[in-house]
């Protein structure tokens, strides 16, 4: 059953502290910084592998709470916010997985609500 794992399947790990660049699709595990600006280039090379090849992505953030408490709800919130319409005009396909009761202000959270199509619970 193992033999038949598709392998065009790639993990981005985030990690605070880590100094090193990367490059995209070289490996199956990718680490990077837990810089907005890596994370930045990351999602520009996902968009132009997906538009290049003509071939439908998933991103999938786990956890959105880690970036939030990290980086500041606004922060984040804009990035996302910037990423969307690229998202909504491609083959990207954007999930995300947070943790509401580690959050202090419930209204953050219904912030980042409002940009999402379904919010599963």
């Amino acid at each position: 059953m193992v033999e038949n794992v598709k392998k065009d399947l790639y993990f981005v790990r985030v990690l605070q502290g880590h100094r090193s660049s990367f490059r995209m699709f070289e490996e199956e595990v990718t680490t990077l910084d837990d810089d907005l600006n890596q994370l930045d280039l990351l999602f520009s090379d996902v968009f132009n592998f997906s538009l290049e090849n003509r071939v439908p992505i998933e991103i999938i953030f786990f956890s959105l709470s880690q970036l939030i408490h990290t980086h500041g709800w606004k922060r984040i919130y804009t990035f996302i916010l910037s990423k969307l319409p690229a998202v909504k005009s491609s083959k990207i396909l954007l999930t995300m997985f947070y943790y509401p009761e580690t959050h202090e202000n419930r209204s953050d959270i219904v912030k980042f609500e409002t940009l999402s199509d379904e919010i599963i619970s």
